[in-house]
């Protein structure tokens, strides 16, 4: 093993509590995470860095488009609404006169 010295750094409990739950969740030691992170040898922390303003923007792109999405759903909603009370006014206005009882004995059919 090569030799090795200790450095101590004093901190609250309450960071030191803070620094062990980072270190558990990363599987590594104490010693170890900090070092990756104050020598800047976490790699992944690095990739991850590398990549956030990619993912930042494809995500705000995505969200742009499904509120451009949405917002042309509720517009076609809203004229298909439109369109079908038309269709039903138009239909009533049309059938308004028409005698149903004689029309279906007309054509033999029972009411």
């Amino acid at each position: 093993m090569a030799a090795t010295a200790r450095v101590v750094v004093l901190m609250e409990p309450s960071e030191k509590s803070r620094l062990d739950k980072q270190a558990k969740s990363a599987g590594l030691s104490m010693g170890e995470f900090v070092r990756q992170r104050v020598l800047g040898r976490d790699e992944q922390h690095q990739e991850i860095a590398a990549i956030l303003p990619v993912v930042r923007q494809s995500t705000h792109q995505a969200n742009a488009a499904l509120d451009r999405l949405l917002a042309r759903r509720a517009r076609l909603d809203a004229e298909a609404e439109r369109r079908e009370k038309s269709a039903r006014a138009k239909a009533r206005e049309e059938f308004a006169d028409i005698n149903f009882a004689s029309l279906a004995r007309a054509l033999s059919v029972r009411p």
